[in-house]
């Protein structure tokens, strides 16, 4: 279940959902778990788990390093003994940890015309790191909380029309602010920027 996609913290806390398919019931099992493929940590569970039936185990924290990780788990020893059926034991989980984690928010009030709105931010080298549109109904307000290292970035709003955030008098705007409410990108004042705002 954890750790799984962008992490905005330093420190994962894996848990896993373990489902008994055997017919007996489960008093114990070891698990094994690394990350990345580094040497196994192991941690024995023991209860009583009836055939069918599931339990949450939660592991102990971990601090990797920033980047891209993979979570590693095997279960082995059911019952103290050897499972019949070892093709079903093992899961694996991506996800990212990022140095320094910030989170900024993106507030975005359409135009009467969300279809046309759509947005991303990217690296300075053109990863798409978030993305989000096109919108539906009429004018509405969206909120996006997203967590960012210390860096560089470019957000980019794009109208699929070319006139921007604007219709008939009817204007959107965008707001990008850091956890402090520091305004680090908004919209220029009247809203037709056209087919893209950098």
């Amino acid at each position: 279940n954890q750790p799984t996609a962008t992490l905005c913290a330093a420190t994962v806390n894996p848990q896993i959902t373990v489902r008994n398919a055997g017919i007996n019931t489960l008093t114990s099992f070891t698990i094994q778990y690394n990350i990345d493929g580094a040497a196994n940590q192991t941690q024995l569970w023991t209860g009583s788990l009836a055939s069918g039936n599931t339990v949450n185990v939660s592991l102990p924290a971990a601090t990797p390093a920033a980047g891209a990780h993979t979570y590693n788990v095997n279960l082995i020893n059911p019952n103290g003994g050897v499972d019949q059926n070892n093709a079903n034991n093992s899961g694996s989980s991506s996800f990212t940890t990022i140095a320094n984690p910030q989170t900024v928010t993106l507030t975005l009030l359409t135009d009467n015309y969300p279809a046309e709105t759509s947005w991303n931010i990217t690296t300075t080298g053109g990863t798409v790191l978030y993305s989000g549109g096109s919108y539906a109904s009429t004018q509405t307000t969206y909120t996006e909380t997203l967590c960012m290292g210390v860096g560089c970035y470019i957000l980019n709003v794009f109208d699929s029309f070319g006139d921007g955030m604007q219709y008939q008098g009817v204007v959107g705007n965008y707001t990008l602010t850091d956890e402090n409410g520091t305004v680090l990108a908004q919209m220029v004042a009247g809203g037709n920027f056209g087919s893209q705002a950098t």
